[in-house]
């Protein structure tokens, strides 16, 4: 079995990859930590950035996890057997980033791409459809998805994809756009391709 786990930062990528791995047996593999440590990320003052052209392809993945916002972009269709990618509530995700003391600009960035849903669009574009699973992880334990997402590596449950909307449900949602976006998503910018990440030994990450 081959999997890939992706999402937006502070989704659940890595605590939900390391308890789908307890889980399954499989190996959980790091698509930041691989690149750092094979020479496809270059240090940048308190980040790190990743040749995405480079990296393709380059990630073995036969019983393992593989876990990154950059899974799109460098794991193709072939070397993989199941997608997972996480999703969470703009709102939820906003006072993530803070804990995480993110500068606004880089908040203001991710969650323009959740609210879209920017990375499920990307792997929709790459994977095969009934390949893909989101799950929400709002308010849902990483151990609870991390046994739905194991049941659909078995077999037992059926992927779903594309029933996690936020702009249909930003209308139930008083005052979303003020909470999340200060006002901005109305614009719909399509953010960059985001190949940087925190260097991890910083005191405070900005991604």
């Amino acid at each position: 079995m081959r999997v890939g786990l992706t999402g937006s930062p502070g989704t659940g990528k890595k605590t939900v990859g390391r308890i789908l791995s307890k889980f399954s047996g499989l190996e959980f593999v790091s698509i930041n930590d691989f690149a750092i440590e094979n020479g496809f990320a270059k240090r940048l003052g308190i980040e790190y950035v990743v040749d995405t052209r480079k990296i393709k392809g380059k990630i073995k993945t036969k019983d393992r996890i593989i876990a990154g916002h950059l899974l799109p972009y460098v794991v193709p269709n072939k070397d993989l057997d199941r997608v997972f990618v996480l999703r969470c509530s703009p709102i939820k995700l906003r006072e993530r980033y803070l804990e995480r003391d993110y500068p606004e600009e880089k908040i203001v960035e991710n969650l323009e791409g959740e609210f879209i849903g920017l990375i499920s669009s990307e792997c929709a574009k790459i994977y095969t459809l009934n390949k893909i699973a989101e799950f929400d992880t709002t308010r849902v334990k990483p151990e609870t998805v991390g046994r739905r997402a194991l049941d659909v590596v078995k077999g037992k449950a059926t992927p779903t994809f594309g029933a996690i909307d936020w702009i249909a449900k930003s209308a139930t949602y008083s005052g979303f756009r003020e909470m999340t976006l200060q006002g901005k998503c109305n614009r719909f910018n399509i953010p960059k391709r985001i190949t940087r990440f925190a260097n991890p030994k910083a005191r405070k990450s900005r991604y």
